[in-house]
């Protein structure tokens, strides 16, 4: 029932600018989780005055969540559909993209941390602990195909 969300948002060269971390203590499934996560990332840089967004997911779920209209009537539809409201009135240029695992790393980690966080807790990081830093170097060292 206890679930923990992350999301990084990332510049154009693949360089973290924010991350995120919190947990959910009423989780009635991790398609809810996952989709608080693209809620909180999507808020965050709309909040940051970003006008071009790509929200990357690897669940497959929450891409068709939020493209498709049929999951408006599921338990965590409003959350689907609050996101797809946000992406198409608020960004200039916005999309939803499914990547694997791997690709996602730093956000699984985040949410990994957001697990045990206090709801009092600022869920933006100022400083991101070593663990999440080495992520994204490693990220950043491998070559874009």
């Amino acid at each position: 029932m206890k679930g923990g969300w992350g999301f990084v948002i990332r510049d154009q060269d693949g360089e973290c600018i924010c991350a995120g971390r919190g947990a959910v203590q009423q989780a009635l499934e991790p398609l809810q989780v996952e989709l608080i996560a693209c809620l909180k990332g999507v808020k965050t840089a709309m909040e940051m005055g970003i006008g071009k967004i790509v929200v990357e997911t690897d669940a497959l779920m929450v891409k068709q969540a939020v493209e498709a209209l049929s999951h408006e009537d599921c338990p965590y539809g409003g959350l689907a559909k609050e996101i797809r409201l946000l992406l198409e009135f608020d960004f200039l240029n916005a999309r939803i993209e499914f990547r694997p695992r791997e690709c996602n790393r730093v956000a699984h980690s985040l949410a990994v941390l957001g697990v045990e966080c206090p709801v009092s807790v600022d869920p933006l990081l100022d400083n991101l602990p070593s663990c999440i830093q080495v992520l994204i170097a490693s990220d950043l060292a491998v070559p874009v195909r």
